[in-house]
């Protein structure tokens, strides 16, 4: 085979796969979502096992990018998927095991 026919093969071959993936994104890449920060309030955490125990709770949670709770300000701060799990699904699972959990007021 001549060189001046292996360039367009080797571009082809090379240069089209790239130009093709940059056109069409993968389903996962155009399917990922904002992610969304909430704080909540938290009361009845009487201790740092209290505090671990919300933070466990929420990260365990299906959307749950991540949670940082704060014993002394009584609130955790949470990173998530909003396609995936809702605010109110969070304060739920945080009442759920025992605690007493609130959405902040609008207005």
């Amino acid at each position: 085979m001549k060189r001046t026919m292996l360039l367009p093969l080797v571009i082809a071959m090379f240069g089209g796969g790239v130009s093709v993936l940059a056109e069409n994104p993968s389903p996962a890449a155009s399917s990922v979502s904002a992610t969304k920060s909430v704080t909540l309030r938290v009361e009845k955490m009487a201790c740092s096992a209290c505090a671990a125990r919300v933070t466990k709770v929420l990260q365990q949670l299906d959307g749950v990018k991540d949670a940082k709770v704060d014993l002394k300000a009584k609130g955790a701060v949470v990173d998530y998927d909003p396609a995936r799990v809702s605010p109110q699904q969070l304060v739920d699972a945080v009442n759920d095991a025992g605690f007493r959990a609130s959405l902040p007021a609008k207005g």
